[in-house]
């Protein structure tokens, strides 16, 4: 019996893990980062995608979560990231075939810039004087659109990275998206 209690979690835990879209890697790396020291302005996603499979703004969503036994600290917000105009050097994107696939870069609006550092500072001042609440972080792609005349991309794998400082490169957030699970968004133009 004490075997059993020995060797049930660590077989359970691989079987989540096995079930989710998201690396064990990555959940280590999400582990070591404290959303309370992020800097909304910094925070950077990249999809990487077949060359004619890409992604508009609202198709990606962050989800930034603060809970606590305050009601006045809680919060749950969403935020659809937009397409930057500017690509972001990683070395860790930097494998990837230019020839094969597609990356957009998406960045958090002015406006959400602000209002998330705003609510993240207001959690650090709480959780300066109180060690209560917990906060998570989420990732979601909603949906993606065909680039020029190619319509089905059935059974396709789209990845989504993550930025969460200059200092830091990109790390594997959802791993081999299926893009029947998307909402068709119908031709990027």
């Amino acid at each position: 019996m004490a075997i059993l209690k020995k060797i049930i979690p660590p077989v359970l835990f691989i079987f989540l893990i096995s079930c989710s879209s998201m690396p064990i890697s990555t959940m280590f790396k999400l582990y070591s980062i404290n959303p309370l020291s992020i800097d909304a302005e910094q925070i950077a996603v990249a999809v990487v995608s077949p060359q004619y499979i890409g992604v508009k703004d609202g198709d990606v969503v962050l989800t930034i979560k603060f809970k606590s036994d305050n009601p006045n600290m809680n919060f749950n917000d969403r935020y659809y990231v937009k397409v930057s105009s500017n690509p972001i050097y990683s070395e860790e994107l930097s494998h990837i075939s230019k020839s094969d696939n597609h990356i957009v870069f998406l960045k958090l609006s002015p406006d959400d810039v602000k209002n998330l550092n705003s609510k993240l500072k207001k959690v650090r001042e709480y959780r300066a004087n109180s060690s209560e609440g917990a906060g998570s972080m989420n990732l979601e792609i909603l949906s993606a659109c065909s680039i020029g005349q190619n319509n089905n991309y059935i059974n396709e794998s789209i990845d989504v990275y993550l930025k969460t400082s200059i200092k830091d490169d990109f790390f594997i957030f959802l791993d081999n998206i299926k893009t029947d699970n998307l909402r068709d968004a119908n031709n990027c133009n």
